[in-house]
């Protein structure tokens, strides 16, 4: 669903006239789509902590319609330059609603989470950006094959594990073994960041058209979505065991 840097490309030599003038994409161009989407995702906690306040109810069906929604216009987002500004805000919104709402009952349970989260998420993207900018890391085509073998491989032993959790063979409690896949994870989404950063470079040194600026900013914006709801679980097990 990652594979942007070839949606690009296709998208930039059936969809644009390089023989007519166009506005280049930039970096700030890309970086401010960003933070509009994660703005967006802000706006969305609060109205899904309004309605969990107001509406209690009404939590199990914000959780379905989010995943539902939030799933659809994430894949579409990531695969269409047109549809990528209004789908990838539709996501948004639903998926900050029940960031918010899981965000709103953590912190009942251990104070002081959310704001750790999100100075942590903070960090995590500034030093994924200190390790894109300094080469610490290579993106290149050997890179980008180990990601998806890696994020192919821990999927399928999750989903492994999962089974023998249902049948018992691994107790459905072990601590080491989920603060171990967690941490796993992190890594993981913090890998695609740079990877997503990488096609932010790309795109401007390609002189690629304006408007391909909001799918790229989009898959940045989603996997901070995604780094913050990762930190998040990760301190809340931590919090809770220490509690």
């Amino acid at each position: 669903m990652r594979n942007v840097n070839s949606v690009l490309r296709r998208a930039s030599e059936e969809v644009y006239d390089r023989s007519v003038d166009y506005v280049p994409a930039t970096l700030a161009g890309v970086g401010l789509k960003t933070i509009y989407f994660v703005i967006l995702t802000i706006i969305g906690g609060g109205i899904g902590i309004f309605l969990i306040n107001n509406f209690p109810a009404s939590f199990v069906y914000m959780a379905i319609s989010s995943f539902i929604i939030g799933f659809i216009t994430a894949i579409i987002a990531m695969r269409s330059v047109r549809l990528a500004f209004p789908l990838g805000s539709i996501y948004c919104i639903v998926e900050g609603m029940f960031l918010g709402v899981v965000s709103l009952y953590l912190e009942q349970y251990a104070p002081g989470i959310v704001i750790t989260a999100i100075l942590s998420t903070i960090a995590i993207v500034l030093a994924c950006g200190v390790v894109f900018i300094t080469g610490l890391v290579k993106v290149n085509n050997k890179f980008r094959r180990f990601l998806a073998l890696f994020a192919i491989s821990f999927l399928i032993t999750g989903l492994f594990i999962s089974i023998l959790m249902i049948f018992g063979v691994i107790a459905s409690d072990n601590y080491l073994l989920i603060i171990g896949v967690g941490f796993v994870t992190l890594l993981l989404a913090c890998l695609f960041l740079i990877n997503d950063f990488s096609y932010a470079y790309e795109l401007v040194r390609n002189n690629e058209p304006k408007e391909l600026e909001w799918m790229v900013a989009f898959g940045i914006a989603y996997t901070v979505i995604w780094l913050y709801y990762e930190v998040l679980r990760l301190l809340y097990l931590i919090f809770g065991r220490r509690n």
